[in-house]
């Protein structure tokens, strides 16, 4: 079983889009989730690719699959189990105040799979920058991480005042104007 996973920040919009053009370009499906208020999911195929903006900012979850899922467990342990070769996007939390960092990544066994969720990571982090500060805000500690992603987008929003925060944890990111 092989692990793969980057974190990131990025938008909404700017992960809707990304997800739609690699849903088209390796013709992959989507498993839309949401953990709140009820386990629940939705399906997308690439032809109607209509990833309600709505429905993602409250999702928690987008697996990509090769194929469209023919059953799917309502159960959330089973779902997991089910979805284990698939690429995995977790969704950081947003508020008005903070973006929560996502990931994105599979643990995977087939070498197929793993040489195709590697190029759709390659993907993602194509169009972000890379390098971030990490600061522990009860100390003001800081230590520079190379392997963190941020997009325009969150870039926009951190130098307006948006905090980057971990997805788990209290650290929080500064992101580095003159990274790439």
């Amino acid at each position: 079983m092989r692990n793969i996973n980057i974190g990131f920040h990025a938008t909404i919009a700017e992960i809707s889009q990304k997800i739609k053009s690699v849903m088209f370009q390796y013709n992959l499906t989507a498993v839309v989730v949401r953990l709140w208020p009820e386990f629940e999911f939705e399906i997308i195929d690439n032809v109607t690719s209509e990833i309600n903006d709505e429905y993602l900012n409250s999702a928690r979850f987008i697996f990509l699959c090769k194929e469209v899922p023919s059953q799917l467990s309502k159960n959330y342990n089973e779902f997991l189990s089910q979805n284990v070769e698939n690429l995995v996007l977790q969704i950081g939390e947003r508020t008005e105040a903070s973006i929560k960092e996502s990931t994105i990544g599979t643990r995977a066994a087939d070498s197929e799979n793993i040489r195709l969720w590697k190029k759709v990571i390659g993907i993602f982090k194509k169009e972000m920058y890379q390098g971030v500060w990490i600061i522990d805000p009860r100390s003001g500690a800081k230590k520079y991480y190379k392997n963190h992603y941020f997009t325009i987008g969150a870039k926009n929003a951190y130098e307006k005042g948006v905090k980057m925060k971990a997805f788990a944890g209290l650290s929080e990111y500064q992101l580095l104007s003159e990274a790439k």
